[in-house]
């Protein structure tokens, strides 16, 4: 019997996965290791483990270690997660809780299927094996790296090499010894019996770590050994940091629990939840000026939204106020920014009732919803003065802004910990204010907000961790003798005006309040809900949602209906009446009623599992539950749907938008462009002149990936508002054609040119308004001049929007590209060429981006260069794409690939097809879509009103100009009936190409597609003038290929006139010239190899590919 041993690895460390299955029956080695071969039996059969003892070293393993944490996963032997593994170089886990302890550490681990995996840290990672005797072994895996989210778990071969161990592979087993006898025969050592672990060979050639069968009712729900004081008052308090949970216990400020010297001196791990919640850019500067000197002498208050998800009550906006002197922190939700006022009013009344003290003074940023005509009213008739910040500087109001970004990192972090959904948002709020105002802060001396308010320390003793596992008892009357007296929940909180906990019920997606509760603080629920498919946590998406910076960045306060009972949690909590404001926030997340508006839709109520809790007695009132916003003014609407990385459409949304500063950035980017080329010049409207309106117009430019570059802003004038004759008289402005774009890529690719993209800063900008079309446009959105409320903009530059500017600016171009010696086509005047004995140049225009065609770097150089004396340009560099059209360029093959992939994606998205059947061919042979399919009855006119088809095929039509040929005769089918769609309408699925309905009536196929030959030669001689006009004329014909021997003899026959062709438009007759000149050449292909069918047909799947693959297009799923 041979088997074989693994050596020990020396050298440099590289962490990568086995392509053998660690230990597999390969013969093939790793680079660097050695490999013993026993040629004669081994004295033991290693395949028999029934005489091996369990070993316990002090170096791998402890069995009587009580720290040990494990997941504790579903019986089942065919699917382990831990591999013995002979290629990786490290221990690698992805288990946080399996670690004993925990170090910082950084760097990659290579080799993994979907590329590189980050190490967030090294330690002593904690495992239990099943030994064959029926014992157990505890192994300590020393510096393991902690990789999240990496699987399986690995234990390196080589790492037990290192530590004296051997590992031995052979009948689908492997064993790993220790060899405490260094120097001894292996044999010596297995009569020992110093069995470390044992593992099997599974059906994909891995070996596999035998472990303990588990029958654990769920799977994998993690179970959290005890851990040490210290890390418990870091879940307990909201993952408050641990120098400040040290720095409370050692000055006294909270009581129910104490550390010893030695629970304070220990190092506590790493909480990953933190490390990624709490992870920060930048921090505000501290605020200089001083505290005020009593409760609600200075307030500041704070709006922060709207989320890009809703709350399970259906909210969007989360009001905060914090008290200067205290810094007590109240909260409320609402479901519309315009719910603020009202916030504030029940808010201002429950707080100075429950604190005997009047506010003074009240600070905001400068937001529209807080200088509202009465809001204004109602602080001057109560006395309260009103601070604000300047424009556009939210820092000053740093207090709230800073008590924003400690909440939702917070919030962050303990929705990540607890693996919960994102609509419980609102609920952690709530309970991370509840602890914030019983935890100590930097801007107070030794003590806590609650402190201040009640005068006495808060007691943490019965504090419980955010979502863990809770058991409520079931008071429903309808529950059965032998039914469970107990349901399982999820512990979210506590409630608002009663001592009771609030539980979410993850199976009614609704949250009740209960006293009779017993809790599992160290099962954390929400891995099990995940695992069960009942929660979609998307971390990205919750890292977006919570992104902090300015005061109305997006967030998702989740609010619940008040639902309470009463809980023995806390004695001073919440009936205590001096500031009952703490009411506020440890309660549910409450909410402004809403307007009699109704909702647009209400989901059906759940029936809650326990009798619902008396109706809360704070003055600020929920609303009803489930449902979404109700309508309201469009704007507001607007400001609704606007989250991070969109493009807003109005000043106002771009200042309510996440993306505020990067907007109004691109805003004063913008205005300085204007004014640096002295684009206006404020003065009153001249009588008899009409003034022209203006508008901000925002987009958001990325790269291929899709990665953000740039925040453009652009003032836009208003030209509908124009009058021919006064304003403007000339407006026509040409673009390169899309085909001269193809054809000039084509050229470079072939002979292997340089292809640069710049793009003309401003470009409109650089061209004058003549002095018979002087423009008067209003001042911009944001940025009207104080005292000058009446005056205009008197335009001396072309602006963006203007009916002229389109032209102005070519003839501008025009203008600069002849001074550098080039001249536009006649073909295409908005294709320059520049011609010389050494070189050539091509220049291609689409208003002000500009693709530079070369024949040498030098080329390309020096023709920047040129450019840039005239215009200010931003240079692109080597095409990547153009007009949005990725471009893939291979050099050495010398081709250039088109896609349009993240069109068709954002397409699909816009029009709500995401989740639509593919479909191999874009329109199935035999589809028919007739005018007796178009909507007759009301119900169907109703319908078709919501589909945006119009919009649908102006966008596909695009894509089958640009990039998608394949995709014509669909487009073209549905385009005939854009005016009244129907539903079966809407459910319808080279560098040249053109396919159109022909407006001439045919008697006969050949007589038709004579019509299609003269249509196709005229785009053949287009594109020959072109190729001449660049200096690439054409010395032979071009071959014209027709699938119809009828149509070729009426082109090679003019003067035979017959009954079939006498009625022919002589208009039509021209091609018969070009064939005559031998510039056309009609070549006859059978209909079966006709390329050009895939315009003009529907075919099933196979064919269309054939067919498209002919057109040089790769229709992979996977392709670029």
């Amino acid at each position: 019997m041979k088997k074989k041993l693994r050596g020990k690895k020396k050298g440099k460390e590289k962490a990568h996965n086995t392509t053998d299955g660690g230990g597999g029956d390969s013969d093939s080695e790793d680079e660097g290791s050695h490999l013993v071969k026993f040629e004669k039996c081994l004295t033991t059969n290693i395949t028999n483990f029934s005489n091996y003892s369990l070993f316990n070293s002090n170096s791998l393993s402890s069995p009587n270690n009580p720290e040990v944490r494990a997941y504790s996963t579903r019986s089942d032997t065919n699917s382990p997660t831990i591999i013995i593994d002979s290629g990786t170089t490290s221990h690698i886990h992805s288990n946080r809780a399996d670690f004993k302890s925990l170090k910082s550490s950084s760097g990659l681990i290579n080799g993994f299927g979907e590329g590189s995996r980050t190490i967030e840290g090294r330690g002593e990672a904690l495992l239990l094996a099943q030994l064959p005797t029926g014992g157990r072994s505890h192994l300590k895996l020393q510096s393991t790296c902690y990789v999240p989210n990496s699987t399986p778990t690995l234990i390196s071969v080589p790492r037990l090499d290192n530590a004296d161990c051997y590992t031995l592979f052979g009948n689908g087993r492997c064993v790993t010894f220790e060899n405490q006898d260094n120097g001894k025969l292996l044999q010596e050592s297995m009569t020992k019996g110093k069995v470390i672990f044992t593992g099997t060979k599974g059906t994909n050639r891995l070996y596999h770590l035998d472990m303990p069968h588990q029958s654990k009712e769920f799977s994998y729900s993690v179970t959290r050994s005890p851990m040490s004081k210290l890390e418990q008052l870091h879940y307990l308090l909201g993952h408050l940091n641990y120098q400040a949970i040290k720095a409370m216990v050692h000055k006294g400020l909270i009581k129910g629990i104490t550390l010893s010297k030695k629970e304070l001196s220990i190092t506590p791990p790493i909480c990953a939840a933190c490390a990624k919640g709490k992870a920060t850019r930048v921090s505000f500067p501290a605020s200089k000026s001083g505290h005020a000197d009593k409760i609600l002498g200075l307030v500041h208050s704070d709006l922060w939204g709207p989320a890009p998800v809703q709350t399970i009550t259906g909210t969007c906006y989360v009001i905060t106020f914090t008290d200067d002197k205290s810094h007590w922190v109240w909260v409320a939700f609402l479901k519309r920014k315009i719910e603020a006022f009202t916030a504030f009013k029940e808010w201002l009344i429950f707080a100075e009732k429950q604190t005997g003290q009047q506010l003074y003074i009240f600070r905001t940023d400068n937001g529209g919803e807080f200088l509202t005509k009465e809001w204004r009213q109602m602080l001057k008739d109560r006395g309260i003065h009103h601070e604000t910040t300047s424009p556009y500087t939210p820092k000053q109001n740093g207090d709230a802004e800073r008590q924003n970004q400690s909440i939702f990192d917070c919030v962050r972090t303990v929705l990540i910990d607890a693996g919960l959904p994102l609509s419980l948002f609102a609920e952690a709020v709530n309970y991370i204010v509840y602890t914030k105002n019983r935890n100590s802060t930097s801007a107070l001396t030794n003590t806590t907000p609650y402190e201040v308010c009640f005068n006495k320390k808060p007691n943490i003793s019965r504090l419980r961790p955010f979502g863990c596992k809770a058991y409520v008892y079931d008071h429903s009357p309808k529950r059965k003798k032998l039914s469970p007296r107990a349901f399982e929940g999820v512990f979210v909180g506590y409630a608002d005006s009663q001592k009771a906990y609030r539980i979410y019920i993850p199976e009614k997606r609704s949250v009740i309040c209960s006293v009779h509760v017993r809790f599992d603080v160290n099962t954390n629920m929400g891995s099990r809900f995940r695992a069960e498919g009942e929660i979609q946590f998307q971390y990205n998406l919750l890292k977006s949602t919570f992104q902090e910076s300015t005061p109305e960045r997006s967030s998702s306060p989740d609010s619940v209906p008040p639902t309470t009972s009463s809980y023995d949690f806390d004695s001073d909590s919440a009936l205590e009446h001096v500031p009952a404001v703490q009411e506020h926030i440890p309660g549910v997340p409450e909410h402004i009623p809403a307007p009699p508006d109704p909702p647009a839709r209400r989901p059906r109520q759940p029936r809650p599992l326990s009798p619902p809790c008396a109706p809360s007695s704070r003055v600020i009132k929920s609303t009803e539950r489930g449902g979404v916003p109700a309508e309201e003014e469009a704007d507001e609407q607007e400001l609704a749907n606007i989250a991070h990385g969109e493009e807003p459409r109005t000043h106002k949304q771009a200042m309510a938008s996440p993306d505020a500063a990067e907007w109004l950035a691109a805003e004063c980017y913008e205005l300085d462009q204007l004014a640096r080329l002295d684009t206006y010049q404020l003065t009153r409207l001249p009588r008899n002149r009409s003034r022209t309106g203006c508008r901000w117009v925002y987009k958001i430019k990325c790269d291929i990936d899709g990665n953000i570059i740039l925040y453009r802003a652009r003032l836009v004038a208003q030209g509908f508002t124009q009058h021919p004759g006064e304003d403007f008289f000339e407006m026509f402005a040409p673009v390169a054609k899309i085909e001269s774009i193809h054809m000039l890529l084509a050229i470079a690719a072939i002979l292997d040119w340089e292809i640069h993209v710049i793009d003309v800063d401003s470009a409109f900008l650089n061209s004058k308004m003549p002095e018979d079309q002087m423009v008067y446009l209003s001042q911009p959105p944001g940025y009207i001049a104080e005292g000058k409320e009446d005056f205009v903009w008197k335009l001396g530059k072309a602006l963006y929007g203007l009916k002229q500017s389109g032209h102005l600016w070519y003839q501008k171009l025009k203008g600069i590209l002849e001074l550098i010696d080039f001249h536009a086509c006649k073909s295409d005047p908005c294709v320059f060429v520049q011609s010389s004995s050494a070189a050539t140049s091509i220049i291609s225009s689409h208003v002000d981006d500009l693709g530079l065609y070369c024949s040498s770097k030098g080329e390309v150089k020096l023709l920047k260069s040129q450019i840039r004396k005239h215009v200010s340009i931003k240079d692109l560099g080597e095409i990547q794409s153009i007009l949005g059209i990725e471009v893939i360029r291979d050099q050495q093959a010398r081709t250039i690939s088109l896609s349009h992939c993240r069109y068709i994606d954002e397409i699909v998205n816009c029009f709500g097809q995401t989740d639509a059947k593919d479909l191999r061919s874009p329109i199935e042979m035999g589809t028919r879509l007739t005018q007796a399919q178009c909507p007759s009855t009301p119900e169907e006119i109703t319908l078709m009103r919501s589909k945006p088809y119009q919009a649908a095929v102006g966008s596909l039509n695009h894509a089958a100009v640009m990039t998608r040929p394949d995709i014509s005769k669909a487009v073209q089918t549905v385009a005939q009936f854009a005016s009244n769609p129907g539903k079966h309408h809407w459910d319808a699925g080279c560098f040249s190409w053109s396919s159109k309905k022909q407006t001439a009536t045919a008697l006969s196929t050949g007589e038709a597609e004579y019509y299609a030959v003269t249509h196709a030669g005229r785009e053949v001689i287009w594109l020959r003038q072109l190729l001449t006009e660049i200096g690439f004329a054409p010395h032979i014909g071009t071959t014209l290929r027709i699938d119809n021997t009828s149509s070729i003899r009426m082109i090679e026959t003019p003067d035979q006139v017959t009954n079939r062709t006498k009625h022919i438009n002589i208009a039509y007759h021209w091609i018969r010239e070009e064939v005559q000149k031998q510039t056309i050449l009609p070549d006859y292909v059978p209909s079966e190899k006709n390329i050009s069918d895939i315009f003009t047909k529907g075919f099933h799947a196979p064919c269309h590919k054939e067919l498209a693959s002919a057109l040089g297009m790769d229709l992979r799923a996977d392709a670029s």
